[in-house]
């Protein structure tokens, strides 16, 4: 009996202690981290590639100590793929990001400057989500800077192709033979536990007319053809909200995109929609999407003279994830214990590229700084104390998830 308690002695005395391991983990650094990020435009939307910043990303994490390497699907759209390598047995974790920051403007500052003011850190991206991805690499840095190990291995994917969901990014990662037992994404939440969110599928839609002059009666307008369609799809929104989702509220559908006309004096021959609808969980895309083909059947038979095209230009499941999974359990003692509040399970409006960490067979759940309405706005900004302490709850995730092999 001597010798297994010496044993277990040995054992707890080489796993990182929770209060070292919190308390390494400085507003500074965070802060200075993503300062440095900002600095460094990732804008896909207006062709500036995610390159410049993971590869400061790589020197920074193997200068820690991380073992990372860079792997693409597309040039100049590289992902990270890092790693806090354990001493073996212990369980894997993943934390999750996006490279891609989304500039909308009028600012009324110069968005890459850094600027901590007022308890805040401004700045493209700050919130969605280079903020995350600066508290997940120094959560992994307080490791290091300990100088212990954990049993298991803290995996870090930070994709590029935010704007077309992460297909060439986390998704590619993750085919590509990357795996974990759970999973943390960093969208902003307000450090709040998500546990699920809408799926999407976007359909285009495409009428054809015949051109001429306004009056002419051998002329058929592509709008008006189009306008139709709107019609049945605003009554279809209105069935699909008769159901609601505890988290989530009911599904949506809106039209978001017209394309159509050349001059006010000509019938179009062509109008483009994009459909836009958000699916609960228990729905599939594939159901959703028979559900549209068969509104435009029916128009088709109404009228005959109706010359329609559809395309699904994009497709992701909704998520959903028990509350009993292990991640969640540890998500919200992490919350608990970093901000002394217990942690508010809530769901997330849109969709993010955990659905493909969903899709591999990982448990994960969403927690980030920053809220969803500082994203993708002029002067965005996420709070500093936000950024501490998610860094800390994700330090705190790890070493429970991580820390031996019987967590």
């Amino acid at each position: 009996m001597p010798y297994i308690f010496e044993v277990v002695r040995i054992v707890l005395l080489a796993l990182p202690d929770l209060t070292d391991v919190l308390s390494s983990i400085h507003e500074e650094d965070v802060v200075s981290l993503l300062q440095d990020m900002i600095k460094i435009k990732s804008e896909p939307e207006s062709n500036i590639s995610e390159k410049e910043v993971a590869e400061f990303l790589v020197h920074r994490m193997r200068s820690s100590g991380i073992e990372v390497e860079m792997v693409n699907k597309e040039p100049n759209r590289p992902n990270i793929v890092g790693r806090l390598r354990g001493n073996g047995g212990g369980k894997t974790l993943l934390f999750n990001g996006h490279l891609a920051a989304f500039r909308v403007d009028p600012w009324t500052v110069d968005p890459y400057i850094e600027r901590a003011k007022e308890g805040n850190v401004y700045g493209v991206g700050a919130a969605d989500m280079k903020g995350a991805i600066a508290a997940m690499v120094i959560a992994m840095e307080a490791f290091t800077k300990i100088g212990q190990e954990l049993s298991g291995d803290v995996i870090a994917v930070f994709g590029s192709g935010a704007e077309k969901g992460g297909l060439i990014g986390t998704k590619y990662v993750l085919d590509s033979g990357v795996a974990a037992d759970m999973a943390v994404n960093g969208e902003p939440t307000g450090n709040t536990l998500v546990v699920a969110e809408r799926g999407a599928i976007w359909t285009e839609l495409v009428t054809h007319g015949i051109a001429g002059l306004t009056g002419k009666g051998e002329s058929v307008n592509a709008i008006h053809k189009m306008n139709k369609i709107i019609e049945s799809l605003l009554q279809y929104n209105e069935e699909i909200q008769r159901v609601k989702h505890p988290l989530l509220g009911t599904a949506q559908m809106s039209v978001n995109m017209i394309e159509a006309g050349q001059a006010p004096y000509t019938v179009p021959n062509r109008c483009r929609a994009v459909v836009d609808r958000r699916l609960l969980p228990g729905e599939t895309t594939s159901d959703v999407q028979t559900q549209i083909d068969t509104i435009m059947d029916r128009l088709r038979k109404e009228d005959p003279s109706l010359k329609l095209d559809t395309r699904v230009e994009l497709a992701f499941e909704p998520l959903e994830i028990s509350i009993e999974e292990e991640i969640v359990k540890l998500a919200k003692e992490a919350i608990r214990t970093v901000t002394r509040n217990e942690a508010r399970i809530q769901g997330f409006f849109g969709f993010t590229e955990s659905v493909h960490i969903a899709q591999a067979g990982i448990p994960v759940v969403i927690i980030g700084p920053g809220v969803t309405e500082a994203a993708h706005t002029p002067n965005e900004w996420v709070g500093i104390q936000e950024l501490v302490n998610a860094s800390k709850i994700y330090a705190h995730i790890a070493l429970k998830a991580c820390g031996s092999e019987t967590s």
